[in-house]
């Protein structure tokens, strides 16, 4: 499986095991596996600059995707890192099917191509309106 999470991007192998420490990265390493209709990642093996929540590189991610009905995926993550929390903590979010267009998760900050872009697009959206008369 192949997903974006905060702008990185994961891949995360399905009944594999853990390699190396040395050979994961900063979002750590993912093994993905059934549990019934729900698939599991289990993420460890983080570096120590991860720093998601004040975590350390010891800081290990279930997250648990289920199917609810045809327009509904449950995606439901538990964050556990004893050396920075006093207990695992967990957050449910129902995700819905989008109905329109799906863009980049990107950070546009400092993105001077983005003016050009807009700009292009609201000619595009003149040029339209121009024809209609």
């Amino acid at each position: 499986m192949h997903y974006t999470r905060s702008a990185q991007n994961f891949q995360s192998r399905v009944q594999q095991q853990y390699p190396d420490h040395s050979e994961s990265g900063a979002g750590g390493d993912s093994r993905g596996h059934w549990e019934g209709d729900t698939l599991v990642v289990d993420t460890t093996n983080f570096s120590d600059k991860t720093n998601s929540k004040g975590s350390t590189s010891g800081l290990h991610m279930i997250e648990r995707f289920t199917r609810v009905d045809s327009d509904t995926l449950n995606y439901e993550v538990t964050f556990d890192d004893p050396a920075t929390w006093t207990r695992p903590w967990k957050v449910a979010i129902p995700w819905r099917k989008s109905r329109g267009r799906i863009f980049e998760y990107a950070c546009h900050e400092g993105n001077y191509g983005m003016i050009g872009i807009l700009n292009g697009g609201r000619e595009e959206d003149r040029a339209k309106e121009s024809s209609k008369k």
